[in-house]
């Protein structure tokens, strides 16, 4: 993660920079099953310069883009958002949000770009975003929530917890959301395996911290799995969470992983 994607064109270097966080996700939408690309993002407030004497915010353009690296498209979306800032807010206060693009199973890069004129913006990306896989079953990316942080993401009932500051207290459980998708009905169940580890290192090896399993039936098409996890035993740092799902008749699995740091 850094900030730009080399297939994009919204990467401009002003004099004052913004701090901007930001993820992604590709997802399916649940009221459609359509492919989408969800990008929560934060951008510190006191970077950001205010009207001549008004508490505004000068017009905030956000610029969201998504690269399909197999069919060589890409989606892009623009907004332009006013918002006043808030009175007393401090230093590493952030105002958050979130995009949606029109998606693609085969995401491979992404960009954000958040600008207030051409003097002052700051950007995020990723160059090597993992596409999906494909098969008879097939998980999203991970999403791990964060509800005290106050941003969801909405599809019809789907109210989803984002982070987008990247960051977890270590006394709130993570809001764990994946999608599978089952080519038929799986109604004799597939184990799905929730793992907490700490990333392999030079010199070190992966340390597994947590695990969880269980059994869950799936219908043909997309299935929405959901749970919370408890990391209150955690010490705070660097961890990987991975989900794996696999039906014992017939073999068919998948699994994926999200970065997970816990303060």
């Amino acid at each position: 993660l850094a900030t730009a994607t080399t297939k994009d064109n919204n990467s401009s270097q002003p004099a004052n920079q913004l701090r901007v966080m930001a993820n992604a996700y590709a997802l399916w939408r649940p009221s459609t099953g359509q492919p989408v690309t969800v990008i929560p993002y934060a951008v510190r407030l006191s970077d950001m310069a205010t009207l001549p004497g008004d508490s505004l915010l000068q017009p905030l353009r956000v610029a969201a883009q998504s690269w399909d690296g197999t069919a060589a498209v890409r989606f892009d979306s623009t907004i332009t958002r006013r918002v006043r800032k808030p009175s007393g807010a401090g230093r590493d206060v952030y105002l958050t949000g979130v995009m949606a693009l029109p998606g693609t199973s085969a995401l491979s890069a992404w960009s954000i770009v958040l600008s207030q004129g051409p003097d002052r913006g700051g950007r995020y990306y990723e160059e090597q975003h993992a596409p999906l896989a494909t098969g008879p079953l097939v998980l999203s990316d991970v999403v791990l929530g964060a509800p005290s942080q106050k941003l969801n993401w909405e599809d019809g009932e789907l109210v989803l917890p984002l982070v987008p500051l990247q960051g977890f207290n270590q006394k709130e459980p993570v809001a764990l959301y994946v999608q599978a998708r089952s080519a038929v009905s799986r109604a004799d169940g597939v184990a799905v395996e929730v793992v907490i580890a700490r990333p392999s290192t030079p010199g070190k090896e992966r340390k597994v911290e947590l695990t969880v399993g269980f059994k869950r039936a799936l219908a043909a098409g997309l299935n929405e799995l959901q749970q919370e996890v408890d990391i209150s035993r955690l010490d705070p740092g660097e961890y990987v969470l991975e989900v794996a799902v696999r039906h014992a008749a017939t073999g068919a699995s998948d699994r994926r992983s999200a970065r997970l740091v816990v303060r």
